[in-house]
């Protein structure tokens, strides 16, 4: 029997955080309900909600119509066909492309060809990463009670449960950076504690080693940006190192393995089969290459990919800014319809352009959609409800920005706060270079986003709480 308490256990604080941290119990308990929760949902949303409540919205089988889910349960079902006729030889991770539709598939042929069977999966990645988002805002929250509230939205808002209910890749992507994220937290309190158990250490590497795997099985793309963060941080991460060890206060053997095991959990993506990591950063820069796309009649004219080399600026670099570029341009090319895309045309055509496009990213990334898109409406109607639904998160995350500085300001002397800030900002300003379209760059965007939302709702609920309190002694005197 699978000890849930026991894998609880390397995500426990050292000295540092020892009052108002839950037992595992809460943990286990968290965990549980999260998990039951969105099983209920996805079934009510598949079972009732579509075929009975809203039937104009019902594609068949449990999806709803117009999403990327539609193609993955069609490359799943095309799989299973062939993995039935000739066997599992057949199967492959990213069929036509997609590593959705290679798990789907893979599932079908375990179980039943039908997206409901993905439920259970999509339910323990979405329990699995608002337990994790709790405990990262353990970190700054004083009451763990306070903390699991403020990661609440992270559970029930709309936009999550589209992830929830519907067969997607973002539980995936998800879940794999918020468990590199925390693990970084945990390699600064061995950092702290300065004892540094075999154990501990093969945790750290499967939590940066497993969250990096499912972000490169959902989004290959990304894993090479978090690789860099994380090779960023394992260089702040030997200097300290070094500096103890000059002083006497590590074994030079001790600091290899740790050294080595920050080193090998990060490459760990590139050794995984099929891996396109390098592929994916080549671009013909010098050529003017049009961009395929389908669009609807009426849409704007396709626009082409033009990208001129720096010469300041290294290969490696210019060919990761050209291939963000590039995908940019391919989204505005297929987008369906102009009020969902922003800045669709911004000249991005070379490394000095998107520099000079900096603080306008920074600005789509945090506030987008603006208050002058809230409430539109869209080409469906399906669109136009989740625009409102994304109005509302938005207002909502209007409200929690001035808590979020302050929580910046309250934290500001925690290296987790600028682990934080290392991962999820870098992430929230990439974002708006390689996608224009506001829909998509909202549930990319998701879980760096919400990290940083919830952190200042839970700054709102400690103010609250502290205010009462003192309300309280005030009224009793």
């Amino acid at each position: 029997m699978i000890d849930i308490r026991g894998c609880m256990r390397p995500f426990l604080p050292h000295e540092a955080y020892p009052a108002n941290w839950p037992s595992r119990r809460v943990l286990v308990w968290t965990w549980s309900i999260a998990f039951v929760f969105c099983i209920l949902m996805a079934a009510l949303f598949q079972f009732v909600f579509l075929p009975y409540i809203a039937p104009s919205w019902y594609a068949g089988h449990g999806l709803m119509v117009g999403g990327d889910w539609l193609s993955y349960h069609a490359e799943a079902t095309q799989l299973y066909d062939k993995i039935a006729a000739n066997g599992w030889s057949e199967w492959v991770l990213r069929y036509r492309g997609h590593g959705m539709s290679g798990l789907l598939g893979a599932l079908y042929a375990i179980t039943l060809p039908e997206p409901w069977v993905y439920i259970p999966v999509a339910a323990g990645l979405q329990a699995s990463a608002f337990l994790v988002l709790f405990l990262i805002l353990l970190r700054f929250i004083g009451l763990w009670r306070l903390a699991l509230i403020a990661a609440l939205p992270f559970l029930i808002f709309p936009t999550t449960l589209l992830w929830t209910v519907q067969p997607l890749k973002d539980g995936l992507s998800i879940t794999g950076f918020l468990l590199v994220l925390y693990a970084w937290f945990m390699v600064f309190d061995l950092l702290r504690e300065r004892d540094f158990p075999a154990l501990r250490l093969v945790r750290v590497f499967f939590s940066i080693a497993i969250g990096l795997a499912l972000v490169w099985v959902a989004r290959e793309y990304l894993v090479l940006l978090f690789q860099t963060l994380c090779g960023t941080l394992s260089a702040v991460t030997l200097w300290i190192v070094v500096r103890l060890v000059v002083k006497r206060r590590m074994h030079v053997s001790t600091a290899l393995l740790f050294v080595s095991i920050l080193v090998l959990s990060s490459l760990f993506p590139t050794l995984l089969p099929d891996s396109r990591l390098a592929e994916s950063l080549h671009v013909d820069r010098l050529a003017e290459v049009s961009v395929a796309a389908e669009t609807r009649q009426g849409t704007a004219p396709q626009r082409k990919f033009n990208w001129h080399p720096e010469p300041w600026v290294p290969d490696s670099v210019d060919g990761l800014l050209a291939t963000l570029v590039k995908q940019r341009i391919s989204s505005v090319n297929s987008s369906t319809g102009e009020g969902s895309l922003i800045d669709p045309n911004a000249q991005l055509e070379s490394a000095r352009a998107v520099l000079k496009y900096l603080p306008r990213a920074i600005q789509i990334a945090l506030f987008a959609p603006f208050p002058n898109q809230w409430f539109t409406r869209g080409a469906t109607t399906p669109s136009t409800l989740m625009r409102w639904v994304s109005s509302l998160e938005m207002f909502f995350s209007y409200v929690m920005m001035p808590f979020v500085l302050l929580g910046l300001a309250w934290n500001r002397r925690k290296p987790e706060l600028w682990i934080l800030l290392v991962f999820c900002g870098t992430a929230l300003v990439v974002h708006p270079l390689f996608i224009a379209n506001v829909g998509t760059l909202v549930r990319l965007r998701y879980p760096y986003f919400m990290t940083i939302i919830c952190l200042g709702f839970g700054v709102l609920l400690s103010v609250i709480a502290n205010g009462s309190r003192r309300f309280r002694g005030v009224v009793i005197r």
